[in-house]
């Protein structure tokens, strides 16, 4: 079983370590952004359609299939 092990740092000890670190490319930065992009199939339907496909476009599909019950 994996544990975590940490100590608390201070502002100063923050930024000594931030500039180590590099910038993320622009693949990681969508990525970590907008994880939901990469799902499996499995994992989609654990997660609301506007999430996945935005505002607009999950509005279109619920539109869409209120048209096809009509």
């Amino acid at each position: 079983e994996r544990q975590w092990v940490h100590d608390s740092i201070d502002g100063w000890d923050f930024c000594d370590a931030a500039v180590l670190v590099p910038e993320p490319s622009a693949d990681d930065a969508r990525r970590l952004s907008r994880p939901e992009t990469l799902l499996t199939i499995d994992q989609i339907d654990r997660v609301d359609l506007a999430k996945v496909v935005g505002k607009r476009e999950a509005q279109q599909i619920v539109d869409g299939r209120a048209e096809r019950r009509a």
